[in-house]
């Protein structure tokens, strides 16, 4: 299991992931299983709200990235989305994320979100992988 980094470009509506000092454009949605994910931070840079995300890429890699508000209420997808998956009475480490930058505007991309419930175990196995592993070494 690797440790990778992923950007997700609102302005050019790509998500990347960080390769050393390179950036590789891996298209415009990535499936994850969330493992953890902040409340939002009102911080520098560009003075806004930032979530951090941990989650499992369809690699299996142990990834983190950011997701920022912008000027915008770019965040509120995100917060849908959390609230259907509750309504579902799921946990988000039991179900596959697909995040999506989605155009919404002429200059910017909006965060997407949507989910389907993995397979009967998941939740166990991911709760086992959050016991056993320390993922707070990730964090900038």
């Amino acid at each position: 299991m690797l440790e990778r980094k992923y950007r997700f470009s609102r302005k050019s509506g790509k998500i990347y992931l960080e390769d050393g000092e390179q950036l590789i454009e891996v298209g415009e949605s990535l499936k994850v299983i969330v493992l953890w994910f902040s409340e939002p931070i009102f911080a520098k840079p560009f003075s806004q709200n930032w979530i951090q995300l941990i989650f499992i890429d369809n690699q299996g890699n142990w990834c983190y990235a950011l997701l920022s508000s912008g000027s915008t209420n770019a965040l509120f997808p995100w917060f849908q989305y959390q609230k259907e998956v509750k309504d579902q009475r799921l946990d988000m480490i039991e179900v596959i994320t697909t995040i999506s930058l989605v155009k919404a505007g002429n200059e910017l991309f909006d965060y997407s979100f949507s989910g389907m419930p993995g397979k009967p175990g998941l939740k166990g196995k991911m709760d086992n992988l959050i016991k056993t592993c320390d993922y707070s070494k990730i964090f900038y």
